[in-house]
C-alpha cells in the first residue's frame, strides 16, 4: 500500500520594514489636516523663521528617508502613550 503525503503549500510573506517603528505612533507625528494638501509632519525637526517666529516642520516621509534625521530605522522614534 502506498500512502501519499500531501504537502500543502503555505504562503510565506516577506513584508519589508515590518519590524520598524511607524511614524503615526510616534509622539512627534503630526497627521495630515483633513481636506488639506498638507502632508503629515514630524514635530521633531523644523526651522524657526527668525522674523515671524513661525516654526515650519519637516514632512514625515522626508525625515524617514533622510538618515541624518530619523532615517529608515526611526532614530528618534518615541512611542506615543
Amino acid at each position: 500500500m502506498v500512502s501519499a503525503n500531501i504537502v500543502k503549500a503555505v504562503p510565506v510573506r516577506f513584508i519589508k520594514n515590518s519590524i520598524l517603528p511607524v511614524c503615526n505612533t510616534c509622539v512627534f507625528f503630526e497627521p495630515m489636516v483633513p481636506k488639506s494638501m498638507k502632508a503629515p509632519r514630524c514635530n521633531k525637526f523644523g526651522e524657526k523663521n527668525i522674523i515671524t517666529g513661525k516654526i515650519t516642520y519637516e514632512v514625515a516621509e522626508y525625515c524617514r528617508q533622510n538618515q541624518n534625521l530619523c532615517g529608515t530605522v526611526g532614530n528618534y522614534y518615541v512611542q506615543n502613550t
